[in-house]
């Protein structure tokens, strides 16, 4: 091989992409000829500081990484049972569900005279507020994830049917209002 060939497969080499019989040959010029010697190390340095610089954009297992990679899998598999579970038997569910919880405010505002509205007068409102969004959210999620959908398009120029996903994340939402309203209640009374 020539110093000439050498000089030409010099990058290659640096890169680590010239095939092993190649490479020998080039070893043994550039053991003869200090000048390549020279080149090769400067473009051994320079690839260093180009990997080095690069390196970031590189992916890797990071922590965030993984992080990512679990919320993903979580997500495929909330849309899965939310897309699997049975139309009918969830509206009856959560109907039943409503229906109790009125129930449960009725009788409860039997034994409201046992709080004393002059000093929780901000907190039953608040109870009250809460347990109402629940109810709406409960009866009407569907409603809602398609009101917002409409909001969403107005500003993005773009409508998409909301997913089973998304009513039932509102739908359960609605249910953990519920019990946080009356979970709030018990605890005013136990007071």
């Amino acid at each position: 091989m020539t110093e000439e060939e050498a000089r030409e497969l010099l990058p290659m080499y640096a890169d680590g992409l010239l095939e092993a019989a190649r490479a020998g040959e080039l070893e043994a010029v550039v053991a003869r000829v200090p000048a390549l010697k020279k080149d090769l190390d400067e473009m051994r340095e320079e690839n260093a500081l180009l990997a080095e610089a690069l390196s970031p954009l590189r992916p890797s297992r990071s922590a965030r990484m993984r992080l990512a990679d679990a919320m993903f899998d979580v997500h495929r598999r909330a849309e899965h049972v939310a897309n699997s579970m049975p139309e009918r038997g969830w509206r009856i569910f959560r109907l039943g569900y409503a229906f109790g919880a009125v129930i449960l405010a009725i009788l409860a505002s039997r034994n409201a005279a046992v709080l004393q509205p002059q000093e929780n007068t901000l907190a039953l409102y608040t109870m009250l507020g809460i347990f109402c969004i629940g109810l709406v959210f409960v009866t009407g999620g569907s409603l809602l994830a398609r009101l917002e959908a409409r909001v969403v398009a107005a500003v993005s120029k773009g409508y998409s049917e909301p997913s089973r996903l998304e009513v039932l994340t509102i739908e359960i939402f609605g249910m953990l209002s519920i019990v946080a309203a009356v979970t709030l209640y018990f605890f005013l009374v136990g007071r």
